[in-house]
């Protein structure tokens, strides 16, 4: 499941990316909704790119906006952190005999922040249990990053569980 998600998940990254790109090679950035532009729609506002080309017509303030701050830039600066996020949340094999833990499959970073509990108070300090057993790999993060893709054919709801 879990290398499946990730080559999945970073499918998905990549298809943002190029419907992005594709969208700035015709409209730069940054969009803006520009208020002096009449339409034809009564509501209708128009969203303009850096050239002050319009972008599209929208039915409605709220909308336009919405548009204009989902520009490609915007996408292709969340689609470099998505990336960056799931490199450091990449998945490894954790051992520990003396822990009875052997080929557990844990998160580079939660493993390494779960694994020296250094938040727990001292009255806490002997309720503390070993946390990989109760958190495998996928971790939250990477089920947070999966889960905005559900729509998306290829979805696997038992990545979110």
């Amino acid at each position: 499941m879990s290398a499946d998600l990730v080559t999945w998940l970073r499918e998905q990254i990549a298809e943002d990316q190029r419907a992005a790109e594709a969208a700035q090679r015709f409209h730069p950035t940054p969009w803006r909704v520009d208020p002096e532009v009449e339409t034809t729609m009564e509501t209708g506002r128009w969203v303009a790119d850096a050239a002050d080309e319009g972008v599209l017509v929208a039915n409605g303030d709220a909308p336009a906006r919405f548009f204009a701050r989902w520009d490609p830039a915007r996408v292709l600066t969340e689609v470099a952190a998505k990336r960056a996020i799931l490199d450091d949340h990449r998945q490894v094999t954790f051992t520990d005999a003396n822990l009875g833990i052997h080929n557990a499959d844990v998160c580079m970073v939660c493993h390494a922040h779960l694994d020296y509990p250094d938040h727990f108070t001292e009255e806490q300090g002997d309720a503390w249990e070993y946390p990989l057993v109760q958190r495998a790999w996928p971790c939250p993060t990477v089920r947070a990053l999966v889960a905005p893709f559900a729509s998306r054919a290829g979805f696997d709801p038992s990545w979110l569980d």
